[in-house]
């Protein structure tokens, strides 16, 4: 009985708080017990109650995952070709695209005009140590940057990257109340 009352109330409070997202937060944080800003330390979600990190992530992961599953099945079905105006319009166009040999000045000035950070990529170079070292591996930059344009060939190692979520301070935004539901209450 008291358990249900206690549910009852925490949804009656965040429904009352939910245009307040500072207080929604708060209140959501003290209904958890979450003890710092940081990631929570336990989710109720789909009748258990999680604690390990591993489990957090998994279900989180689990969770966004199928909400674009979700959403990518509500999308209406495109009829027909989406570029038929497009193509219709550029029907009477010659357009040419290709690219030109890039000069050694141009990387240069691309390079020296990169913002001074300390945080690199996959390769653990970070453009504070390329811009001390750019005189010595322009010719070789060049080269590769060249090489890729002239072949059409985009090294798979481009395409990958490193992604560091960052929590910002301020009013976060809202999500629905029954996305909060399936983090919070039980």
């Amino acid at each position: 009985m008291l358990r249900r009352d206690k549910k009852l109330w925490e949804k009656s409070r965040l429904n009352y708080i939910i245009h307040n997202s500072a207080n929604l937060w708060k209140s959501i944080k003290g209904m958890m017990a979450w003890k710092s800003n940081g990631h929570p330390q336990q989710l109720f979600y789909r009748g258990k109650l999680l604690n390990s990190p591993k489990a957090l992530a998994f279900t989180m992961n689990e969770f966004f995952l199928e909400k674009i599953s979700n959403l990518q099945a509500r999308l209406p079905p495109t009829v027909g070709d989406p570029l038929v105006h497009l193509k219709k319009i550029m029907s009477d166009r010659k357009c040419f695209f290709q690219f030109k040999v890039v000069h050694p000045d141009e990387v240069m000035k691309i390079v020296t005009g990169l913002n001074n950070t300390k945080s690199s990529g996959l390769d653990e170079i970070d453009v504070f140590t390329v811009k001390l070292i750019i005189d010595d591996i322009l010719p070789a930059l060049t080269h590769i940057v060249n090489l890729s344009l002239n072949s059409s060939t985009f090294p798979m190692e481009w395409k990958a990257s490193k992604v560091i979520p960052l929590i910002k301070k301020g009013v976060p935004i809202i999500p629905k109340i029954t996305d909060l539901w399936l983090y919070c209450l039980f």
